[in-house]
């Protein structure tokens, strides 16, 4: 396909999108599930044109792997969680879901660092649809799970015990690092644009390092939360949280751009599958909310195929972004089936 045929096809993709989104999906007012797969479908619109170019977007890539790290270690903030934190009911919740797909997934990946990461990706749940009571011990799980990321990149970069020392020695230094930053004396704006640079930074080292963005992000936010409070710290923490919308959406492009190149009739064979053990995993729970895939799951999947573009076949690949959108579109259509019961509720 020609550059201007397949710059055309874009636009075009592009401009369906558009009116779609605007006029039947009403963009600005849908829920959760609509807004996975119109950012999915999206990136998918831009394979013509950037085919051969994703090594452009690689830093932006890495920037979202470090920054998603960094915001879910620094909401652990154990002064304000610690009445509310109950880590052994979120492992009887967790550690038979992860136990389900891990055995699942061994049929298909027979390499333990890709199958820690494709359970794991799919174990997780998005907090959209989880009942209130329950949303501190789903959340918990995610916590859980980045741990289970530095043992993937270990396995899958060699010397497991050295590489885990690393992930370990690298987040405490960023982290210091980052609660340093934030005590010096400068502008609001100075110290947000410092840590965003420090972020990067540290998920490139992390990178180049063949570890973990995410873990190493995660350890860091976790580190800088919790250390002594100086001035004017606080008042930072909230403001990241406004970084969490567009890091996601990216990674939703970046999906969707990618699958193109992966997409397969096996993979299609595969999703099925997953996609119909999930439902009955759900439904067997009596919560529905579960089927739906966290955004961390995104990165997850997005992070180790990148370090390791060997390790996870290309039909998994786009087994999981099917399975992604067909859980979406289940959670859409369970959600307008509870709106006509006048029981509908997400956040």
């Amino acid at each position: 396909m020609s550059l201007p045929l397949k710059i055309l096809l874009g636009f075009l993709l592009v401009i369906f999108l558009i009116v779609v989104g605007k006029k039947a999906l009403r963009m600005e007012k849908a829920s959760y599930p609509l807004w996975i797969i119109f950012y999915v479908l999206a990136g998918m619109s831009f394979y013509p044109v950037m085919e051969g170019g994703l090594s452009l977007l690689r830093p932006f890539l890495l920037f979202s792997l470090g920054a998603v790290g960094f915001l879910e270690g620094a909401s652990l903030d154990f002064s304000r969680l610690r009445e509310r934190l109950n880590f052994g009911r979120s492992l009887i919740y967790y550690l038979p879901t992860l136990a389900f797909f891990l055995i699942l997934s061994w049929f298909f990946t027979g390499d333990p660092a890709s199958c820690i990461i494709f359970s794991v990706s799919i174990s997780l749940v998005s907090l959209y649809g989880i009942k209130d009571h329950m949303k501190i011990t789903v959340a918990l799980w995610e916590i859980l799970a980045i741990p289970l990321l530095a043992l993937a990149f270990s396995l899958g970069r060699g010397q497991p015990l050295q590489s885990l020392i690393y992930h370990i020695g690298l987040a405490l230094a960023f982290g210091t690092i980052a609660y340093l930053v934030m005590g010096i004396r400068s502008s609001e704006g100075e110290k947000i644009a410092l840590l965003l640079g420090l972020i990067l930074f540290s998920s490139g080292t992390a990178s180049y390092l063949l570890l973990s963005p995410i873990f190493v992000g995660f350890g860091a936010g976790l580190l800088y939360s919790n250390l002594p409070k100086m001035v004017g710290m606080e008042r930072f923490i909230p403001k990241l949280i406004s970084l969490e919308k567009p890091v996601f959406t990216f990674l939703l492009l970046f999906l969707g751009l990618n699958f193109p190149a992966m997409a397969s009739w096996k993979g299609v064979k595969i999703a099925a599958l997953f996609f119909v053990a999930k439902s009955i995993y759900g439904f067997a729970l009596g919560e529905t909310g579960f089927l739906s895939l966290s955004p961390l799951s995104v990165a997850i999947l997005l992070s180790f195929s990148s370090h390791f573009p060997g390790r996870i076949s290309p039909h998994l690949l786009s087994s999981f972004v099917l399975l992604l959108l067909l859980l979406e579109a289940e959670e859409f259509v369970l959600g307008i089936k509870e709106e006509r019961r006048k029981t509908y509720a997400r956040r």
